[in-house]
Formats: C-alpha cells, sequence, structure tokens
C-alpha cells in the first residue's frame, strides 16, 4: 500500500468514527422506556463500529510503528557508516590539515540523505496513524458516555414507574 493510500485510509476511518460519534440523536425528555432503549440499543451499535475502526488503526499503527524503526534504525546505520568513511578518508579541508568534526557530520548527513528522508516520512507517517487513532478513541470514549447516560436515563425511568405503582 502507497503512502498516500495509507494516509487515506487513516483519513476515511477516522472520518467514518467521528461521523458515527455524532450521527446519533437524544430521545426527548418525555420519552418512553422503550423509546430510550431504541436509543441506546442504536448507540450500541454506533460504538461497536467505532470500537472496529479502532482495532483496525492499532494494527495499522503497530505496523507502521515497526516500519519507522527500521527506517531510522537503517538510516542511522547509513549515517555512522558514511562518517566513518568521511573520518577514514584523507580528506583536505580550507586549513589544509584538519577537518572538523561538523564538517564530518555534514558530509555523512549528505552521503544519507535518501536514508534520513525515508525515515522523516515513516515517522510522519507514524504521526498520521497516531492523531487518526486519537480521533477515533475520543469518538469512542464519546459514544460510550452517551451509552452510560442512556442507561442511566433508563434506570431512572424504572425507579419512576415503580414509585409510581
Amino acid at each position: 500500500m502507497t503512502e498516500t493510500a495509507v494516509r487515506e485510509t487513516l483519513a476515511s476511518l477516522a472520518q467514518e468514527a467521528v461521523k458515527l460519534r455524532f450521527s446519533g440523536s437524544f430521545p426527548d425528555s418525555s420519552a418512553s422506556p422503550k423509546d430510550v432503549l431504541n436509543y441506546l440499543i442504536d448507540a450500541r451499535q454506533r460504538a461497536d463500529r467505532v470500537e472496529g475502526i479502532y482495532v483496525q488503526l492499532l494494527s495499522v499503527r503497530g505496523k507502521l510503528a515497526r516500519k519507522a524503526g527500521a527506517v531510522n534504525a537503517i538510516a542511522e546505520e547509513a549515517w555512522m557508516t558514511a562518517l566513518t568513511t568521511v573520518k577514514g578518508s584523507t580528506v583536505v579541508s580550507r586549513t589544509d590539515s584538519f577537518t572538523a568534526p561538523r564538517e564530518r557530520y555534514a558530509d555523512a548527513d549528505l552521503a544519507t540523505l535518501t536514508e534520513k528522508r525515508a525515515a522523516r516520512q515513516a515517522t510522519d507517517l507514524l504521526s498520521v496513524a497516531d492523531e487518526a487513532s486519537d480521533i477515533v478513541k475520543t469518538a469512542l470514549r464519546g459514544l460510550n458516555d452517551t451509552i452510560n447516560d442512556l442507561k442511566v436515563w433508563i434506570r431512572s425511568l424504572q425507579f419512576q414507574s415503580h414509585i409510581e405503582m
């Protein structure tokens, strides 16, 4: 899967979770226990789907984290190899006898630009996955709070009907 496809998939899943979080409504204050129960069932179904999305995102995020770690390790090893090569070469600098450490680092940076760019891209993609995961987690938490509110409402309606008898 390309980076663009991964970004689009992550954005799509996060958008679906937000839509599911805010697509439901709350019953009015005169709703019967059966009406409130129907709202509860709808909220539970939406929460189940958001939970499924969250599990999907965690899987994608784990794969991206492993890939970012591997790409970062490759970049770091390439930089160290380039630094060792630069250190061992007989480069004559402007002073004719001394190459400053910063110059060697700059040469190693230039030699490993491709690897460092790949590492930055992998880290950036992981950041996008983290953001999508946070969005979905927040949507799931909100749906669970709604479910709890509806449960409390049903209990209070049951209590009121019991008192009225």
